[in-house]
């Protein structure tokens, strides 16, 4: 069950007011490398970190967690507040062999379009959107502005 799980890890994930038609805009969030969509945001990650891939954690604890995602979305309520979550480990966990040989990652290049699509599906053309990043993340958000602006012209 982990693994299916654990698929949650990857995408768009909602976190609150992302349901709300009449939303002012949008924050999406972008971890960094080897990094998590919501362990990467939490004040204390190693204390969620047995339950992150559990259903009862997708489907109970998010909601009422206490990490900085849903202070800005109880703060905020008019916006939808988002992480984006994508394959950004730099080894295979227990060793040094590097990603390229454990097929771990994308191209940065990949994970924009994937996020880029992912967007779209949503339309997110309608409102304003902020993205806030860190490290790697910042990195495929900018390619996605690129491949964007260029799918635009």
């Amino acid at each position: 069950m982990a693994k299916q799980n654990a698929a949650r890890r990857i995408g768009l994930l909602a976190i609150r007011g992302c349901n709300n038609s009449n939303r002012s805009g949008d924050v999406i969030f972008v971890h960094g490398l080897g990094d998590h969509p919501i362990k990467a945001w939490h004040p204390n990650p190693r204390k969620i970190e047995n339950e992150i891939d559990t259903e009862d954690f997708w489907q109970r604890k998010l909601p009422e967690l206490d990490f900085w995602l849903n202070w800005l979305g109880e703060y905020r309520s008019d916006l939808g507040i988002w992480s984006y979550g994508y394959e950004a480990m730099p080894f295979e966990e227990d060793t040094v062999l590097p990603i390229k040989e454990k097929g771990k990652a994308s191209p940065i290049f990949d994970q924009a379009s994937d996020l880029l699509k992912r967007l779209e599906m949503k339309n997110f053309r309608e409102r304003p959107r902020i993205f806030v990043t860190h490290s790697l993340g910042g990195l495929v958000v900018k390619e996605t502005l690129y491949s964007a602006y260029d799918y635009c012209n």
